[in-house]
């Protein structure tokens, strides 16, 4: 979603295999459900230029724009995207202690140890976890701290009555790390790490019964930001 060097917000899609039969229903859920998160990505992007028009984020800083999005994320999603409701919700928070030299090898693997996080977000994750890991390499013992998200989309089938259920299963994951030096003189980094898992369930009939309000308010949100960055020329 970010237009940053370093990814930190995605939306992947897993959707099932249904017979001939129930393809249709599968296509139209799958349409409606990128609709959605076009119109969440949209607001977020209209809320970010928003926050870097009136100079509360700078165009610059990179961390704070990667804030603003994933916190807006849960905004958005729990004040206007009432077509989405929570289902459930988890936390794990945990602490490790790594050799700072060694960081870039050893962040990834116990950061994300025993998360089941589909494999084709590795690659990202070793980016984002990379990344972090060559800012606090060069820092003396600043506290550091990081933000990823990920919005992962599964279409459930259910062959009894050929149904199809849509759910998201967004992930927020923040490590705050410090370095610090032992007795021996060995530099250690401290990584506080919490991921947190919410759930929500699609309902494609609330989402269609508001889309035409929310494709208004979205274009009405963009026309205004255009306006303000138009400047007209006298003849």
């Amino acid at each position: 979603m970010a237009d940053d060097l370093i990814p930190t917000m995605h939306f992947v899609n897993f959707p099932p295999n249904p017979d001939e039969a129930t393809k249709a229903i599968l296509n139209s859920l799958v349409s409606d459900m990128q609709d959605s998160t076009s119109f969440i990505s949209n607001m977020i992007a209209i809320a970010l230029q928003e926050k870097i028009e009136s100079t509360e984020i700078s165009d610059d800083d990179h961390m704070a724009k990667v804030n603003f999005q994933i916190l807006a994320f849960d905004l958005i999603v729990g004040t206007k995207a009432t077509w989405l409701s929570r289902a459930r919700t988890s936390t794990v928070d945990k602490k490790i202690i790594l050799d700072r030299h060694n960081l870039r090898f050893d962040l990834l693997t116990q950061a994300f140890q025993g998360q089941n996080l589909p494999a084709v977000l590795g690659e990202r994750l070793q980016q984002f976890t990379l990344a972090l890991a060559q800012v606090l390499v060069k820092t003396s013992s600043a506290c550091e701290s990081s933000r990823f998200a990920t919005q992962i989309i599964y279409y459930t089938y259910d062959e009894a009555t050929k149904s199809i259920k849509a759910q998201i299963k967004a992930y927020n994951f923040e490590a705050t790390a410090s370095t610090t030096k032992t007795s021996s003189n060995v530099e250690k980094c401290s990584v506080q790490i919490c991921l947190k898992l919410v759930e929500y369930d699609f309902n494609q009939l609330r989402f269609n019964a508001v889309r035409k309000s929310m494709e208004e308010e979205a274009k009405k949100a963009a026309y205004d930001i255009a306006s303000r960055a138009t400047v007209e020329v006298p003849p």
